[in-house]
């Protein structure tokens, strides 16, 4: 990856489909002799006993891809104890640009004194374009569905 003028120049960079890539993961796992589960909620450990929504686990390891929720696991097993995620919102807007319009992903140089990479360019799995993301900070973790939560 190289700095052109105010954009990062990345040529190698893709797009991934990321269910295709977690059945991969699966069945890659499996294969290994490997147990992963992927619809059980966590609920609380004690030592190498994980307590879940559909009964207990003895384990050896454990890896922590709860996504929005990984600060509360990690903070349970006594990591990251000042530290929570802020839940931010991305959305894309979608270009009607034709198939393979744009080439490749364009992103900005991002600036030291904000954190976030900033909106971008992206091409797609099926050779689409979308700008974005914005980054929308949500009043709670899971705000899919706009303000339907409120009463």
């Amino acid at each position: 990856m190289k700095t052109y003028q105010r954009a990062l120049f990345s040529p190698t960079t893709s797009s991934v489909n990321p269910k295709e890539v977690m059945c991969s993961l699966l069945v890659d796992a499996r294969g290994e002799g490997i147990q992963i589960d992927t619809s059980v909620q966590y609920q609380n450990h004690n030592k190498n006993i994980v307590r879940t929504n559909k009964g207990d686990y003895e384990v050896t390891y454990i890896v922590n891809s709860a996504g929005l929720h990984a600060d509360r696991i990690a903070q349970d097993f006594g990591f990251f104890r000042n530290y929570w995620i802020l839940p931010f919102k991305g959305l894309y807007l979608y270009s009607y640009e034709p198939v393979g319009a744009l080439k490749r992903h364009i992103y900005p140089v991002p600036n030291l004194r904000n954190p976030f990479l900033g909106i971008h360019f992206t091409v797609t799995t099926d050779g689409h374009s979308k700008i974005g993301p914005s980054a929308l900070l949500t009043f709670w973790r899971e705000q899919y569905e706009g303000f339907n939560w409120f009463n």
